[in-house]
């Protein structure tokens, strides 16, 4: 997946901080782990696409996505209210993890998996 799908299939439409032209060069670990996903043949690019994901996301704390995802990612130390001691109420995740919480829910991502792409390049 090159960058500019990255991008496109990722970040802008999953993610509320994502800003078009800003900081492009960074990327939360929820959305570089849903790129080596696609890269590694472990989720179809299909499954990534908003229209099938969006219309009904919903999230709830999940300990394989904290572990393995949020406990790797660079925003998370200063950047992330979601993860955060004292979250601010309405704080939502990055979209990375949006997109693999749901792509798990739905049966389409299993934690053995997260696992083995989240210790392959950690």
């Amino acid at each position: 997946m090159s960058k500019k799908s990255f991008k496109e299939y990722v970040c802008k439409p999953y993610c509320v901080f994502f800003k078009d032209g800003e900081k492009e060069e960074l990327a939360c670990h929820g959305a570089i782990i849903s790129e080596r996903l696609v890269n590694n043949k472990k989720i179809l690019p299909p499954y990534v696409n908003a229209n099938h994901v969006k219309k009904d996301i919903r999230f709830e704390v999940d300990d394989d996505l904290l572990r393995l995802v949020c406990g790797n990612c660079p925003f998370e130390a200063k950047d992330c209210d979601f993860r955060s001691n004292s979250p601010p109420k309405g704080s939502v995740p990055c979209g990375g993890y949006l997109l693999l919480f749901s792509l798990k829910s739905k049966g389409l991502l299993t934690a053995e998996i997260l696992k083995e792409i989240c210790i392959e390049k950690s």
